[in-house]
């Protein structure tokens, strides 16, 4: 799952958030799920997020093959699009911002960061194009633009294979919190409570072994709740330790002091985390653990 993405779901439910604000942030998850269930995950780096001389570029998708890398920013949107003379409008007539700008940008620095560490290999770039509902009317034959069927066309007509050197390269420059991705709150009037862990509501009860949405029904152990939770807590306060009190008041005194405790030894024990003091505990991993979470 996508850190800002999963940020604006929870303040959602514990601080109000602008509704059309994570209604924009879901349509373009939806597009990313569909692009990552069409490319082979072997080559591909997802949201990627570099510096390159003090610019700084964040990516969908990466391809990282042998003599070629290609980088795919997905639209997910709703209306229809016209291209009059290289720029872009809504059907209204009103001026839209031009994907194409932004993406070769993308590929003019990504070009530029692989030619800096003595990698010479072209950088192709398309826009894939989700929303079979929305249309752009305009778009001329070499316009780097794909829908997903021809997304699919390019990865069967092209036999890539994986360039591991390179991906190992992106994956240790890559930033792993995008200061794209910074959202600011008022972490002291955030509402307490236990959140669904599959649509995210706060309306959850809890049983002897596990929690229970009352919205959708999902059913997660305990363990797995307090898991969740405490990336919850570091994700929304900023930080990477915690205090056992501070957990408690978060999730709205929920689940017991002694379940809780329980949840962290075993946590400590599998080296998810790592006790500081008595009381106090750094959460190990934690942007492993957020991209393990579904959409």
């Amino acid at each position: 799952m996508k850190r800002k993405h999963l940020i604006m779901e929870l303040l959602h439910r514990r601080a109000g958030i602008d509704v059309k604000s994570l209604e924009r942030e879901r349509k373009g998850v939806s597009g990313e799920k569909m692009v990552r269930e069409l490319v082979d995950e072997k080559m591909v780096l997802e949201d990627v997020t570099l510096e390159i001389d003090g610019s700084i570029i964040q990516l969908d998708f990466v391809v990282i093959a042998e003599g070629r890398v290609t980088v795919l920013e997905v639209k997910h949107h709703s209306k229809d699009y016209v291209i009059r003379e290289n720029s872009w409008y809504f059907n209204d007539g009103q001026k839209a911002s031009n994907p194409f700008y932004q993406l070769e940008r993308a590929r003019g620095l990504m070009e530029k960061y692989l030619r800096q560490r003595g990698f010479r290999v072209p950088v192709w770039g398309f826009i894939v194009w989700t929303n079979s509902e929305s249309h752009v009317f305009g778009l001329k034959q070499d316009d780097p633009f794909m829908t997903p069927g021809k997304l699919v066309r390019y990865m069967r007509e092209n036999p890539f294979r994986a360039n591991l050197e390179l991906r190992e390269m992106i994956e240790r420059d890559r930033i792993l919190v995008s200061p794209f991705d910074k959202i600011e709150l008022d972490a002291a009037g955030l509402a307490p409570g236990l959140h669904c862990l599959k649509c995210f509501s706060l309306d959850v009860k809890r049983t002897r072994k596990t929690v229970l949405c009352t919205k959708c029904q999902c059913s997660v152990c305990t363990l797995e709740a307090v898991k969740a939770h405490l990336v919850f807590y570091c994700l929304l306060y900023d930080r990477e330790s915690f205090q056992i009190k501070d957990i408690m008041i978060f999730t709205g005194g929920l689940i017991s002091l002694r379940t809780m405790q329980t949840c962290i030894s075993q946590m400590v024990e599998a080296e998810i985390l790592r006790r500081i003091h008595r009381t106090e505990f750094q959460l190990l991993h934690i942007n492993e653990l957020i991209r393990e979470m579904k959409d």
